[in-house]
C-alpha cells in the first residue's frame, strides 16, 4: 500500500493556449520522499513564446527548514535533449519570518524559479523537479508544483 496518493491538479489546457497553467501534487500523508519526484508535460506550440516559471510549495508552520534545495530537469522529447540544475528556494528569513502568505498554520510560496524569461523548443516538454534536501522524508508539505505563465512578447 502507499504512503501517499498523488492529485494532480489541472487548472487549463497543456497546449498553453492560456496565459497560464499550473500544476501542482498534493501529499496526503505530507511527506515528499526524494524518489517521488514531481512531474508536468506541456505541449509548446510556438518556439517564440516567452515563459515565467514558478515554484509552489505549501507546508505546515511545523516546516523544519528556512528553504528547499530542489534537482529540476527539462527535456524536449522530440530533440532529446536534457537540462538540470539545483536551485536554491528561500522559504524564510530570520527577520521576516516566512516569505510566503500564510493562514492559520499553511504557509503558501509561490517563487520566481529563474531570472530571465524562459523559451521552449516546439513539442512536449518535461519537467521534473525532486526535493533533494537531507531529510528524507522531508515532513510537514502538503503540496509542490510549478505555474507556467506567458509573457506578453510587445
Amino acid at each position: 500500500m502507499r504512503t501517499w496518493a498523488v492529485f494532480i491538479i489541472i487548472c487549463c489546457s497543456a497546449c498553453l493556449h492560456q496565459p497560464q497553467s499550473e500544476y501542482s501534487v498534493s501529499f496526503i500523508d505530507n511527506k515528499w520522499l526524494t524518489n517521488q519526484p514531481l512531474k508536468f508535460s506541456f505541449n509548446f506550440q510556438d518556439s517564440t513564446q516567452n515563459y515565467n516559471l514558478f515554484f509552489l510549495f505549501k507546508h505546515t508552520n511545523q516546516f523544519h527548514y528556512k528553504n528547499i534545495w530542489l534537482r529540476v530537469t527539462l527535456e524536449n522529447i522530440a530533440l532529446h535533449s536534457l537540462d538540470s540544475f539545483l536551485i536554491e528556494i528561500p522559504l524564510s528569513e530570520d527577520s521576516k519570518g516566512w516569505l510566503g502568505t500564510s493562514f492559520n498554520n499553511i504557509i503558501n510560496h509561490k517563487v520566481l524559479m529563474h531570472t530571465q524569461p524562459l523559451c521552449f523548443n516546439k513539442g512536449i516538454n518535461r519537467f521534473t523537479i525532486s526535493q533533494i534536501m537531507r531529510e528524507n522524508p522531508l515532513e510537514n508539505v502538503l503540496s509542490a508544483g510549478i505555474i507556467l505563465k506567458k509573457i506578453n512578447n510587445q
